[in-house]
């Protein structure tokens, strides 16, 4: 287990309250950057010895500068950040959070490579490695960005990373988690999921996974060095195991 505090972005959004509970869970330090101290997810946590909770109700208004200061003394930044809604502001969020991240990290130089886990979903498509698109579903993927402005910034945002930040970068070093279609079920824990280089289809035929296994990836992939050097500059799909699309 990293000794080091663990940096979440989005611990207040759906999946990444169950990574902040699940990393509290473990005995993790975390550090959770979020708009309001107000917010109802964070009372449960708030009494935790292991949580800081830094305030900013702008994050992208922060200098790289700013930010550096921020994370000069984590190994593993989580960003799980989405939109509240299809029309929400800014509507590049996730890919300017990712551009302050790298530019934050490379500013800082660090010793030991910083592990970047980012939240995408099976619409977004891997530039390197997804099956290739007949004209059609080319045409249906570009009509859906272009309309969905939250699907557009996710896509920029992994063209960002794939284009920009190399596998072998000595500073960042990056996996981008990419579940199908969530499932808010709680009540029975973490369950059998597996993981995939590659989705079936961007839109449809991609099954179900739930919010707790998805953050029990992330988990994995903070406290399991061997696990995440198998992920390491890759888009592994996430999938309940019982959803026989997925089945070998």
């Amino acid at each position: 287990m990293t000794t080091k505090p663990i940096f979440i972005i989005g611990g207040t959004g759906r999946v990444g309250r169950q990574v902040l509970e699940q990393l509290l869970s473990n005995g993790n330090e975390v550090k959770a950057l979020v708009r309001s101290k107000e917010s109802e997810v964070l009372k449960d946590f708030l009494n935790n010895p292991k949580l800081t909770v830094i305030e900013e109700k702008d994050l992208l208004s922060l200098s790289t500068e700013d930010f550096s200061k921020l994370i000069q003394d984590v190994e593993t930044i989580i960003c799980t950040l989405g939109h509240t809604s299809v029309s929400a502001k800014p509507k590049t969020l996730v890919v300017d959070t990712t551009k302050l991240i790298h530019k934050s990290v490379e500013h800082l130089k660090p010793s030991v490579p910083v592990k970047l886990l980012m939240l995408g979903t099976s619409g977004i498509l891997n530039p390197a490695d997804d099956r290739k698109m007949g004209f059609g579903e080319n045409f249906l993927i570009s009509s859906v960005k272009y309309l969905v402005a939250p699907v557009q910034d996710s896509q920029e945002c992994v063209d960002y990373i794939a284009n920009t930040i190399t596998k072998d970068n000595q500073y960042l070093q990056w996996t981008i988690v990419r579940p199908v279609n969530f499932v808010e079920k709680y009540e029975d824990g973490i369950t059998e999921y597996k993981t995939f280089e590659k989705t079936i289809h961007p839109f449809y035929n991609n099954g179900v996974v739930k919010i707790k296994n998805i953050a029990d990836f992330f988990v994995n992939l903070v406290k399991n060095n061997e696990l995440f050097d198998t992920w390491k500059g890759k888009m592994p799909v996430i999938v309940d195991s019982d959803q026989a699309l997925y089945k070998n």
